[in-house]
């Protein structure tokens, strides 16, 4: 079985065992892991495969908003700095837009604002959201209207006021066109703190959907 598999990995080498916060993981060398690359490429197990991978991680993401700012706030965090390269390469799959998954990565790279502005990548987190909201297109919907609030609170956050309140802008006019209750909230009080320009940052008090 599986198990069997694994023990005979180990056993010559080729995997390694690390505790990670008291998991247990397997790793496998970067030589070995380009092999069984190729070798999965030869099969054309690989789309299914990555799909898999992320459906995982899309679930991984899937943190209650109360979890991520009470008490078990440094539980998560800890869980997704330890899960993030993986989260990464799930995302950068979602969004390259030659699997027909964009929505999914729009998805995904919303439900990250939390993780990116807590360990202060503001800076990856506005790379990701212009990806995604390059790939969802210009058709009005409430997910396109939550990135670009999130990515003109970023720009806030960067120093770029200019661009940042022409995106919260455009966010407040879309969310009232699609009439998403919750967009329509989310979007009028980002745009409202940027506005009166609050001594506590606009992230900071941000409820994410």
């Amino acid at each position: 079985g599986v198990l069997d598999g694994v023990t005979a990995l180990e056993e010559k080498s080729l995997i390694s065992r690390r505790e990670c916060a008291s998991e247990l993981r397997l790793f496998l060398l970067q030589t070995i892991r380009e092999f069984a690359v190729e070798r999965l490429d030869d099969t054309g197990e690989t789309e299914a495969l990555r799909r898999s991978h992320a459906d995982f991680y899309l679930a991984v993401s899937e943190t209650p908003a109360d979890m991520c700012n009470g008490k078990e706030r440094f539980f998560w965090l800890d869980r997704f700095d330890r899960e993030y390269p993986n989260i990464r390469a799930a995302l950068g799959w979602l969004c390259s837009g030659a699997n027909g998954q964009l929505g999914l990565g729009c998805a995904l790279a919303r439900k990250l604002v939390w993780y990116w502005y807590a360990r202060g990548l503001n800076r990856e987190g506005l790379k990701w959201l212009e990806l995604a909201m390059a790939g969802a297109g210009k058709e009005p919907s409430a997910e396109l209207a939550r990135l670009v609030t999130f990515a003109g609170a970023f720009n806030y956050e960067l120093g770029d006021k200019d661009r940042g309140k022409k995106l919260l802008e455009r966010a407040l006019v879309m969310s009232r066109e699609v009439g998403d209750a919750r967009t329509i909230a989310l979007s009028f009080q980002t745009y409202a703190e940027f506005a009166i320009d609050a001594r506590e940052s606009p992230m900071q008090k941000r409820s994410f959907l």
